[in-house]
């Protein structure tokens, strides 16, 4: 009996054991099993941007941009600076905002002009946006506005086919174009499509001059290599080139005789207003609000010369660029690259409120998919050509100024104001001096 029960404590005694065992165990366990990591809320930041563009109005902005970019990154509030606020005067009270946006030349002349440049590239490392997953094009030509750095990302491109009124090609018996045009097939298009009747002048083909400048196909530089010099009038193909347009400026009646009658408000009204222009080349892809009177429209590409049968206009676009003065840096760029991915953009694509600057397919694809405005339409124009190749000192420091000076003779030349050399002479001169001028004005900053 004794003995049994000695042998019953001894299991008892091994038992308790056991489980004594099997819980520290699961003590064990249970403290190496990592605990729930709960996101701590952030501190809620409002970044003032200040749009230099003028491409989206605050509205556009607030419904567009921010409403989406509130769902994704709840701490972050964007207010639009008034568009009559100046940079300059707001530099000058240190009122400066955290977000500038604007074209590849506009915002990064400011840019610099005032020394806001930041090199974004640590941001862009801390939060993992990838630059990879932009087209080719724009991330190269977001390294060449900063200086072989990233001061800001892109996040819209600009460029766009030729918008054609399908009521004027009816009314002059001219059949729709149905394929990829060069600019020799556009000029016999134009010339069937000029006329005067009824005591009405319309036109059939005007571009937005400035596109034909900064977005050449010809890949010509505006500066030389030390970007303190202009390129236009001592490299030869600039003058080729720009000789290669009078002729859509010079049929019987049609001749526009002043140069601030050549300019893309001018012609836009032309097609939206006046409705006597058939084919417009705009700049920018057009919202609802800038066709509103032409009842008929439709796209086809932008032309092409015939030696280079595949080639659109360089690269061009609308860049976040984010302040060196910004109390809030971090959370500027969290809204860009936002704005600059493919879950952005891809809802703006569907919509076609943009032309993307990511190189994917699915993006492409999805263009004008939910648009009434742009459904039916030939969207395939927008995406028909590869872009040409970025020229050499392109969107520098004094690109601005080259891009007026050259613009004014192009314009001035297109309308009879003068001989081609006597212009561009003229325009180099002109340009040589804003550029000494610019240049001491930076050594004083200094």
């Amino acid at each position: 009996m004794e003995v049994r029960s000695k042998r019953f404590a001894t299991y008892g005694l091994v038992a308790a054991m056991v489980l004594l065992a099997g819980c520290a165990m699961g003590t064990t366990n249970k403290a190496e099993e990592p605990p729930v990591q709960k996101d701590e809320p952030k501190t809620p930041v409002e970044l003032k941007l200040y749009n230099i563009s003028g491409i989206f109005s605050p509205e556009e902005f607030e419904e567009f941009f921010f409403k989406p970019l509130k769902a994704k990154h709840p701490h972050i509030t964007i207010k639009v600076v008034p568009a009559t606020e100046k940079l300059d005067q707001m530099v000058a009270s240190n009122n400066i905002p955290d977000i500038l946006v604007g074209s590849n030349g506009d915002a990064n002349t400011q840019l610099t002009q005032y020394n806001l440049q930041l090199d974004v590239t640590p941001l862009a490392v801390k939060t993992k946006y990838d630059l990879s997953q932009l087209q080719p094009a724009y991330e190269k030509l977001a390294k060449t506005v900063s200086d072989g750095k990233l001061y800001g990302l892109p996040l819209y491109a600009g460029g766009a086919p030729i918008y054609y009124n399908k009521d004027l090609f009816d009314k002059f018996g001219v059949p729709y174009p149905s394929k990829q045009l060069t600019w020799d097939e556009v000029y016999a298009l134009s010339q069937k499509l000029t006329r005067q009747e009824g005591g009405v002048q319309y036109y059939g083909f005007l571009p937005d001059t400035a596109v034909l400048i900064h977005m050449n196909q010809r890949s010509l530089p505006l500066l030389d290599a030390s970007g303190l010099k202009p390129a236009f009038n001592t490299d030869d193909r600039w003058k080729a080139y720009l000789q290669s347009f009078k002729r859509f400026y010079d049929f019987p009646g049609s001749e526009i005789k002043t140069a601030s009658d050549a300019t893309a408000a001018k012609t836009l009204a032309r097609f939206n207003k006046d409705l006597t222009l058939a084919m417009f080349l705009s700049s920018n892809l057009r919202a609802p609000s800038s066709l509103e009177a032409v009842a008929n429209w439709d796209l086809t590409p932008y032309p092409t010369f015939a030696d280079a049968p595949n080639t659109g206009p360089m690269p061009y676009a609308y860049f976040g660029f984010v302040t060196s003065t910004s109390k809030h840096q971090e959370e500027a760029f969290q809204a860009l690259a936002y704005f600059a991915s493919e879950e952005f953009q891809l809802t703006m694509s569907e919509q076609a409120r943009m032309k993307p600057v990511v190189k994917s397919e699915k993006v492409t694809k999805a263009f004008a998919a939910k648009s009434t405005f742009y459904g039916g339409k030939n969207v395939s124009a927008v995406f028909a050509l590869n872009p040409a190749e970025l020229a050499a000192s392109m969107f520098t420091r004094h690109h601005n100024l080259a891009r007026t000076g050259l613009l004014n003779a192009f314009n001035g030349y297109l309308t009879g104001a003068g001989d081609i050399n006597s212009l561009l002479r003229t325009a180099e001169e002109t340009v040589v001096k804003n550029i000494q001028a610019e240049e001491e004005k930076l050594k004083a900053q200094k």
